[in-house]
């Protein structure tokens, strides 16, 4: 098996989560927070939605994917530390 092979499947799989996990957020937006908010332009800084007018099921959904993209990240660590055989010098 190509090592290299292993951050790009990361990548694309990280990729894919977040494509889902925007479409599933932009649904759960609040029309009454965001009626509260007075500067719209302020919020978008991103293309998530900003967390002060998601509904709590997107809070929710944004919290796991935020865990499982830290999850991700460490594992994909682990693997490349383990076949590198644990040292900090690639050969």
């Amino acid at each position: 098996m190509n090592v290299a092979f292993i951050p790009i499947a990361i990548l694309l799989v990280l990729a894919a989560s977040m494509i889902i996990v925007m479409r599933l957020v932009s649904k759960e937006v609040s029309r009454q927070r965001l009626s509260q908010v007075e500067d719209l332009g302020s919020l978008w800084k991103t293309s998530f939605p900003p967390k002060q007018v998601l509904t709590d099921k997107g809070r929710r959904i944004l919290f796991w994917y935020r865990v499982f993209g830290f999850t991700v990240i460490i594992i994909s660590g682990l693997i490349g530390w383990f076949f590198t055989g644990f040292s900090s010098s690639v050969l």
